[in-house]
């Protein structure tokens, strides 16, 4: 009898587990989690990085670009998520948001002030995830690190500008070049590697002033550079500082003595309004091609520009300067490195290693025609360290170019 009972609630169960599989395999199935790729976009909108956004460019520009790139398939058919935030020029709030990317499953992040980068920089090599920073000390550019770099560093710049010195002194005598600036990796990073360039290549380089970002007098500083027969002074400085020392230089009426170079983050279109009447016929240096200027891919940054913002009434098209070039070619280089990392080791193994070793091949990667083209290594984390001069036009509130691309060659 017991036997009869135990074969009737075999099979009972037996049906009970045949009709919950069946049950279970008629029920609707979850929907496959969406592929996605996040990157992390550290802006500059407000704080001293903000002054780049002058003339009306807004975060809506730079998203731009990946509006565009996932209107058309994404990366491999991989729709990208942005995620972005405003440090404001603050290291905290930095540090914060590069947490906020690695924790979300961000593969690349990028941020736009040296600052900051410098901040990040052992942060990105523990944890693993690279970081583009256009703006670039020379520390940015170790390859030890896991950050990359598509300007000139601060020293390769200096070098470029004294080679130009050399080859353009018509004097006597042995050429002297003075400096004036801020006191941060823009004003300082080059100074003890371009002692021992200047001297190597018979320039005197000196005397080095320093002032705040905001002074309102630069009387003392500019009287040592006049008393120390200074034939040139470089201004590595942010706007409004060099409006001032400029001001200032007319007033001493030692404006028109020496011959100024302005460094390259005030040379921007976006910055020509900051840029005072004293600055008219100066020298300058440039690290992207000015929006006015005819160059490769010109009309396509147009175009894509023209589908998510509204034109600028004045210019009839879209705001885009030479400072966009901060975002918009830390975007090109993600873009391209994941493409790559994914055709390597496929999307389910994409993440921040895949991307560096992606970035450390990069060839020939083309800018827009905005710069020449990009090439990294493993022992080359800068992809380009070429820059040009140009002289600046006030009334048009534009520059000339007065050389061709060429590299600032620093020391090893």
């Amino acid at each position: 009898m017991r036997s009869k009972y135990s074969i009737i609630l075999i099979v009972a169960l037996a049906l009970s587990l045949t009709g919950f599989s069946f049950l279970n395999a008629c029920a609707p199935k979850a929907p496959a989690k969406e592929k996605v790729i996040k990157v992390g976009l550290m802006m500059e909108l407000t704080g001293p990085g903000g002054a780049i956004n002058a003339r009306g460019q807004n975060v809506a520009h730079y998203l731009a670009y990946w509006r565009w790139v996932n209107d058309n398939g994404g990366i491999r058919g991989i729709r990208v998520e942005p995620i972005w935030d405003d440090n404001g020029g603050n290291n905290d709030r930095a540090i914060a948001n590069f947490k906020k990317y690695k924790d979300a499953g961000a593969v690349a992040t990028t941020t736009v002030m040296t600052v900051q980068g410098e901040s990040l920089q052992p942060l990105a090599t523990r944890d693993q995830l690279p970081l583009i920073v256009p703006s670039t000390s020379d520390a940015l550019q170790n390859p030890q690190h896991w950050t990359y770099t598509f300007t000139p560093s601060y020293t390769e710049t200096f070098a470029g500008i004294l080679k130009w010195v050399k080859e353009n002194w018509k004097g006597s005598g042995r050429p002297r070049i003075a400096q004036i600036s801020e006191e941060i990796p823009m004003g300082k990073a080059h100074i003890e590697p371009g002692k021992k360039m200047a001297a190597d290549m018979g320039i005197d380089f000196g005397p080095i002033e320093f002032g705040a970002y905001t002074s309102l007098d630069f009387t003392p500083q500019l009287l040592r550079i006049r008393d120390s027969g200074a034939n040139y002074v470089y201004l590595p400085s942010r706007p409004p500082q060099h409006a001032q020392i400029l001001r200032d230089a007319v007033k001493l009426g030692i404006a028109d003595k020496v011959e100024w170079i302005i460094g390259p983050q005030v040379t921007h279109w976006e910055m020509m309004p900051f840029m005072p009447e004293q600055a008219d016929n100066r020298i300058a240096v440039s690290y992207f091609a000015w929006p006015e200027e005819e160059y490769s891919g010109r009309q396509k940054v147009i175009d894509i520009l023209s589908k998510y913002v509204a034109p600028d009434p004045q210019l009839g098209r879209p705001t885009f300067g030479t400072g966009f070039w901060l975002y918009w070619g830390n975007y090109v280089i993600m873009n391209d490195a994941i493409g790559r990392a994914i055709d390597k080791v496929g999307y389910d193994k994409l993440d921040g290693k895949a991307v560096k070793d992606a970035i450390e091949s990069t060839k020939n990667l083309d800018m827009f025609g905005a710069t020449p083209p990009l090439n990294f290594s493993p022992s080359q984390h800068t992809g380009e360290s070429f820059q040009r001069f140009v002289r600046i036009d006030y009334k048009g509130k534009t520059v000339k170019p007065i050389s061709d691309w060429f590299k600032g060659e620093a020391p090893k």
